[in-house]
């Protein structure tokens, strides 16, 4: 399976955001913006999705960041892929 730049730069984020929260800590858009290379402006254009599929929550302010909605065992590459790209469909 080829993926396509936003499904790859989705993952980048969810697995940025994964990190600070098994650390307990909230991460802001423009340090993963940072370290993965892939601009602000673009990641919070992912983030609508991944906060419209329940894959992550927000806060703003001081202390802001994202985190996981819920713990990362809980959550399956294929949801992160569908709030990327939409419904993935199998077929032969």
């Amino acid at each position: 399976m080829k993926l396509g730049k936003r499904a790859r730069y989705t993952l980048r984020l969810m697995v940025g955001i994964g990190r600070a929260s098994g650390e307990g800590r909230r991460i802001a858009l423009s340090a993963i913006a940072k370290s993965s290379g892939i601009s602000k402006r673009y990641l919070d254009q992912l983030s609508i999705s991944l906060k419209n599929a329940s894959l992550i929550k927000g806060r703003s302010g001081r202390n802001g960041g994202y985190t996981l909605s819920r713990p990362a065992a809980e959550i399956k590459i294929g949801q992160i892929l569908e709030a990327a790209t939409g419904p993935i469909d199998i077929a032969e």
